[in-house]
């Protein structure tokens, strides 16, 4: 008696899943567009051989190592003339792009590879305990006991600092908040995506009326003599300084800003070595270098002037600045 055995054959495809590859790191800019498009190429293309693939998802898109997107899992594929009636929904997605002016779908397509490069780096907070920079390689803990002790602070975002010239990686950096304090300092800025705040200084200006305890995390990625960050350090901090007595009712802070300065009164701080200040409510800054804690300083003026450097108007990096606020979104939704 003969035996009918059917199988199905699939192509095997190299790489990972655009899901791993979200959990890896953000995105980049220039590479979500690419694979926004090829995705809803082959869905198109599927779906005008009458076919929906019903199951499209992260997990079920395989990126192969040159960067082409394939998505090969059809298990729960259906022809639309097999199917029952109401039990495959359209592919809303790819019904509005094909009917779309060309410079509508290209928005569409823009919106799509910014979900993917901001939900990387958010399902990479969420998954993980660190996470690591894209430029730098450094790992970043999801969170942290800021210097001086208190409740664990959360990571917003990394980026890395480059000397302008030849773009040499001097320090990676990253922003971390207390969660809490946030939530209900930012209320009005929940449900805002993170492309939005991003350019809005009100947000901005929250941040820096430092009601919500901060943290930065600075790591070196080279050899750098302590003078030159003393130095670095009091060229930007400096004018800051001044301004917030000037602007402000922050007090002066210029004997602050010597005390901080000497802090680094040391040979040099080696790759690897970290920097890490916070400021609490009431201007109260605390700091540890490469490991060790120096004294606490009360100063509302150097503490908003520290902060100022990386997330004001003039910041040392418009997209570090960018960088730093990416996860604000997934915070304030209360994302643990």
């Amino acid at each position: 008696m003969g035996v009918e055995v059917r199988s199905k054959v699939t192509e095997l495809v190299p790489g990972v899943t655009l899901g791993e590859r979200m959990k890896r790191g953000a995105i980049s800019a220039p590479e979500a567009p690419g694979i926004a498009w090829q995705i809803t190429e082959a869905m198109e293309a599927v779906r005008e051989k009458d076919i929906v693939h019903r199951d499209l998802k992260p997990a079920n898109v395989e990126v192969t190592p040159d960067g082409n997107v394939k998505a090969p899992d059809f298990a729960l594929a259906r022809a639309l003339e097999n199917a029952p009636a109401g039990s495959i929904p359209p592919t809303r997605l790819c019904a509005v792009l094909r009917q779309a002016r060309p410079a509508s779908r290209l928005l569409l397509l823009w919106l799509i590879a910014l979900a993917l490069h901001a939900g990387s780096a958010a399902a990479q907070l969420a998954s993980q305990s660190t996470i690591v920079d894209r430029q730098s390689g450094v790992a970043f803990p999801v969170a942290l006991i800021p210097p001086g002790g208190g409740a664990p602070h959360r990571l917003t975002g990394t980026a890395t600092r480059e000397r302008t010239i030849f773009r040499l990686k001097v320090y990676a950096y990253g922003l971390y908040v207390n969660a809490g304090a946030a939530r209900t300092v930012l209320a009005a800025f929940v449900g805002r995506p993170a492309a939005a705040l991003e350019s809005d200084q009100t947000f901005f200006q929250r941040l820096l009326d430092m009601r919500i305890p901060m943290t930065l995390r600075l790591v070196m990625t080279r050899d750098v003599a302590g003078e030159a960050i003393g130095n670095a350090f009091d060229d930007a901090l400096k004018p800051r300084v001044a301004r917030a007595a000037t602007n402000s009712n922050k007090g002066d802070g210029s004997a602050a800003l010597e005390r901080f300065r000497s802090y680094f009164n040391l040979h040099e701080l080696a790759r690897g070595a970290e920097i890490v200040f916070s400021c609490s409510s009431g201007g109260r800054l605390n700091t540890t270098v490469d490991h060790q804690s120096r004294p606490e300083i009360q100063s509302p003026a150097l503490c908003w002037a520290l902060f100022d450097v990386y997330l004001g108007d003039r910041p040392i990096s418009t997209d570090g600045r960018r960088s730093l606020v990416s996860s604000f979104p997934t915070l304030l939704a209360g994302s643990k």
